[in-house]
């Protein structure tokens, strides 16, 4: 588990937000578009989720198709647990195929019937080599609590 925050001008209105991610390249795209803005707590496992201090992170965000680990498991553990009950957890789906891009409107419904708060499809944001990281973040940011951000302006 790593902390990533670079300097901001609206450090105090920051919120955390937790990544997890099972390999260090996956997810780039995420955290090229919120590095700088937010405070990014990088997990490999649910495990570390569940081991971080109480109220520790505003925003939980997981790819949806995870290689060591079932998301709709960890999602369950999670909206059951009385630390992160509360917590938006957002599943995303990643630069995929044609066909794997046709499973996800079934995986968003399950993922939101689940407890999920949102499903974002990164080919939405980013195609080839290009990412609109400013949209991709403001989409991320939608699920954050008001409350955590109060006055936040970039």
């Amino acid at each position: 588990m790593h902390l990533i925050a670079k300097k901001s001008l609206w450090w105090w209105n920051m919120a955390k937000i937790c990544v997890l991610q099972e390999g260090p390249g996956d997810q780039l795209e995420i955290r090229l578009s919120l590095e700088g803005f937010h405070e990014l707590i990088v997990v490999e496992s649910a495990r570390q989720i569940m081991d971080l201090p109480a109220r520790s992170v505003d925003l939980i965000i997981s790819r949806v198709y995870l290689e060591r680990g079932n998301v709709f498991a960890v999602l369950n553990d999670l909206k059951r647990s009385e630390q992160y009950r509360n917590v938006p957890f957002v599943c995303f789906s990643g630069l995929h195929t044609r066909v794997s891009r046709q499973l996800d409107p079934v995986l968003a419904d399950a993922s939101m019937r689940l407890g999920a708060d949102g499903y974002i499809v990164l080919d939405n944001y980013c195609t080839g080599d290009r990412c609109d990281c400013v949209a991709l973040r403001t989409a991320i940011e939608r699920f954050i609590k008001p409350s955590v951000c109060q006055g936040y302006a970039h």
